[in-house]
């Protein structure tokens, strides 16, 4: 069965679904700017390596920085599409946190398009992944708000809730901008057992 669509403030929610030469054409782009860089690719380079002509490109699309726009958001939304998916599998609530912490982190760490911008063009890249990231995170908290703690019975403390997940964010962003530090966290094994014995608590122990 599909993943329904997650809801995303960001560039393809007024994109038709299903076209195939839009899908190309991102597929295209994806594909260069992971190869070349950003900076390097043309609308040419990316019509040309999606099969059309430049003004079917700037038509269904627009502009190179719109292309990258949509682009980012169909990742972003494949990313938290699996992960919506991912939260649905386990009902037990420990084990959804864990599973979700370490998949974010290893998508984003192996990510080809990130890894490569924050590679060749980091003054562009790292203010909107670091500083002007407020937006982003914001969207990550209330996301994994809804499929990291599903409704529960009983009275909940909301804010403290999104606090705590907050934090969980917070951490996520600091693992995938900077992978080592103390603990070793370089393994999808060992993200694991991280996130089992100090990130699902933070998540699912009662609040005081």
């Amino acid at each position: 069965m599909a993943t329904p669509r997650t809801k995303l403030p960001v560039g393809t929610d007024d994109l038709p679904e299903g076209d195939p030469t839009i899908d190309r054409i991102l597929d295209a782009a994806l594909e260069l700017f992971a190869e070349v860089s950003v900076r390097k690719t043309t609308l040419e380079d990316i019509a040309k390596r999606a099969g059309v002509d430049r003004v079917t490109v700037y038509r269904r699309l627009g502009s190179k920085s719109e292309v990258v726009q949509h682009v980012m958001a169909r990742e972003s939304r494949r990313i938290f599409e699996r992960i919506a998916q991912t939260a649905s599998s386990f009902d037990d609530p420990d084990e959804r946190v864990t599973r979700v912490f370490t998949e974010i982190v290893v998508s984003l760490r192996d990510h080809p398009l990130f890894n490569r911008m924050i590679r060749t063009e980091p003054e562009a890249t790292l203010p909107k992944v670091t500083r002007e990231a407020g937006d982003l995170l914001a969207m990550a908290v209330t996301f994994a708000a809804e499929h990291l703690v599903p409704e529960q019975p009983g009275p909940r403390d909301l804010d403290a809730q999104l606090a705590r997940i907050e934090i969980v964010v917070r951490v996520i962003h600091s693992l995938v901008m900077t992978e080592r530090a103390v603990v070793d966290l370089s393994t999808e094994k060992k993200l694991a057992a991280f996130a089992r014995d100090y990130v699902a608590p933070i998540v699912n122990s009662p609040t005081r």
